[in-house]
Parts: structure tokens; sequence; C-alpha cells
């Protein structure tokens, strides 16, 4: 296998680095627990909007975080508390199996020890249906990076528990292609940076080796493919912060009811979350997007597809 540029093996490894060395507290009003799966104890982080009651039906947004992260901080890149303090909803951060995802690729701690992590997210959305009143027909999932393609495998299999996914600066694997069967059409946003050096927006291998991805247009046609939609419409283009960047949002058009497809391109932007928290020098991991919020797209999209 070829491997990418020895710069994108160095920024793995200086992401790598400063995410175990300087990972951030969890926000106020977040808890920390953990859930037995598969002969496995879990961890996670939760947080529960201040107007939370388990009579009521809330909204449910698993977010996982990237390869070597934590779910609080993915509380801290994506900023999804807020937004569910705001909407009313209950945001979920699990933890990796050593800071990992058994996604589609095949590699990671995660995977080589064969671990369930669909059947993970899985007992964590019945656990909060069942004892949080969370709303089994709005159940969202999303992540960063490796918990992007993550997000990709649980849609994948479990669409009758998950309503509509997002992805952010992570793309369809290869690998997965044939795997995804879902039961039903998938309503899906993917958002992916132009100069992002560690999952590439035209496809190819991942750096340091991890893994071949479909390009960002190839991950949304395959989607579209599925759903049964028409063509891709001509993007909107956002720029109004003088940062380097600009955001396209790309529907898909005639797509089957409640299966739509969206591919948000951020031109100049990096292995980021738009929006959310610089984690690392532009230098390092590229322009964090100031054009548009990762979180409120996803969060808008999310609330315009409840399960059918």
């Amino acid at each position: 296998m070829r491997s990418r540029a020895p710069v994108a093996v160095a920024l793995a490894s200086l992401v790598a680095l400063f995410v175990v060395g300087c990972g951030p507290k969890a926000a106020e009003g977040t808890t920390t627990a953990t859930l037995d799966v598969g002969g496995r104890t879990r961890s996670y982080a939760y947080h529960l909007p201040p107007q939370h009651t388990p009579q009521k039906k809330w909204p449910l947004v698993l977010a996982l975080h990237g390869r070597l992260g934590t779910g609080v901080g993915q509380e801290k890149l994506s900023a999804l508390s807020s937004i569910a303090d705001r909407d009313g909803a209950i945001v979920v951060y699990p933890d990796g199996f050593e800071r990992s995802w058994n996604d589609h690729r095949g590699v990671g701690p995660a995977a080589d020890a064969k671990v369930d992590d669909v059947g993970f997210l899985g007992a964590l959305i019945d656990t909060f249906v069942r004892d949080y009143g969370a709303d089994d027909k709005r159940v969202f999932v999303t992540g960063m990076s490796n918990g992007a393609m993550m997000s990709f495998r649980a849609a994948c299999e479990l669409s009758d528990k998950v309503a509509a996914f997002g992805a952010v600066a992570g793309l369809f694997p290869r690998s997965g292609v044939d795997a995804c069967k879902p039961k039903r059409a998938l309503p899906v946003m993917i958002v992916a940076g132009t100069d992002d050096k560690l999952v590439p927006y035209n496809g190819g291998e991942v750096a340091n080796d991890r893994g071949a991805v479909l390009s960002a247009a190839q991950t949304r046609d395959y989607f579209a493919t599925k759903n049964q939609c028409g063509l891709p419409r001509e993007p909107r283009w956002e720029d109004g912060v003088e940062d380097g960047t600009r955001v396209g949002v790309q529907e898909v058009a005639d797509c089957r009811p409640s299966a739509e497809v969206v591919l948000v391109t951020v031109e100049g932007g990096g292995h980021t979350w738009p929006g959310g928290w610089q984690y690392l020098p532009e230098v390092l991991v590229g322009k964090t997007s100031r054009d548009a919020d990762a979180s409120e797209m996803l969060w808008s999209f999310f609330q315009r597809h409840p399960m059918p």
C-alpha cells in the first residue's frame, strides 16, 4: 500500500500527541457514566437540557469523537450542548475503545479487538429512549473524522434506530461500500474540507495508511444512489467572513421521501469542524471556517428528518 506524503504522517502524529496530552474537561451540566455492553464496560458523557423531564419526548444526538479523542473533547469541538440547552435536546458523547472506533476500515485498536461499537451505540440509544425520554423517532448520529466514519457504519447497520446522520471531516470508507445495507433510505449530510490533509477531499488513502475513502462527491453519490435521488443541484456558496474559506451547500434533488442528501464543501477548510474549536494551529490541521457552523447546519438538517 502506497504511503501518503510524509507531512501527512507527521501531522497525524502531532494530532495524536496533542489530543492525548491536552484533553478538555466536560462542560457544566455534562455527566459521565458507563454502560456494560458485549462484555466490556464502556464510558460516555451526556448532556441534558435544563428543562429536561423524562415525561417529555426529546431529540437525541450521538456525537462521536475522532481518533485519539474523547467524548468530552467532542463536546468542546462541536458545542452541541449549547444547542441542546437552547432548543431542547439530549446529546450523548460516547468514548471509543482506546480512543478509536471500529468503522468500516478495519484499522485501529477497536478494529483489532473486534469491538462491537454498533452494539454499543445501539445500547446507548435504547438506554436513553427507555430512561431519559429520548424520542425513538428523532435519534441522530454525527461524528468527526474516525467518528464520522463510524457514523456511516452506524447508519448502515442501525437504520431501524437512526433517523438521519451527519459526517464531518470523514468520508465513506471504500471497504464499507459492499457492507452497507440499510433497511431504508438514509438522510445524510456530509461536511468536508478541500484542504484536509488527513482525510483527502478527493478520496484515496487516509494519512498514515489508515485505509482508503471515497471522495466527497463519491460519498454524496453513493448515498444519493441508495436513496434513489436525482441529480445534484448547483451549490449555494457562503463567504461572509474573510478567513480564506467559503462554504458551498449542495443538495441532491428528488430523493425518496425523508431521504435528503447534502454535501457541504468547505473550500479552503482543513481537518476541522466548521464554526467549532480550532483544536490545533492552522499550520497543522488547516483552517476552521467561520463562514458556517457545522453544528447548527447538522441540527437544522436533523430537525427536518425524523424517522418516517
